[in-house]
């Protein structure tokens, strides 16, 4: 199956929505939202990269797939980590 460029945006989007969701919901129950969804970001990822492992693809896919679930974690922890800008 091909992934394109749409798709990966798309799947990116919608896991960067879900994320902010949860780390709002996290930040009304709890002092250490951050921290905690830090941990929970970093086990998606992890679960995240074993599926290019085990797909029954060759080496330059399965490498391909995992780029690209290490580069959407590379952009959204960060980003839900900063603290909003104050003027």
């Amino acid at each position: 199956q091909t992934i394109g460029l749409p798709e990966v945006i798309v799947v990116t989007a919608i896991v960067g929505l879900i994320a902010a969701l949860l780390l709002g919901l996290l930040e009304r129950f709890t002092e250490r939202a951050k921290t905690i969804w830090t941990v929970i970001a970093f086990v998606v990822l992890l679960v995240s990269l074993a599926a290019p492992l085990d797909a029954g693809v060759d080496t330059e896919s399965k490498i391909t797939l995992a780029l690209l679930h290490l580069g959407a974690a590379a952009a959204i922890i960060p980003l839900m980590r900063r603290e909003p800008a104050t003027d």
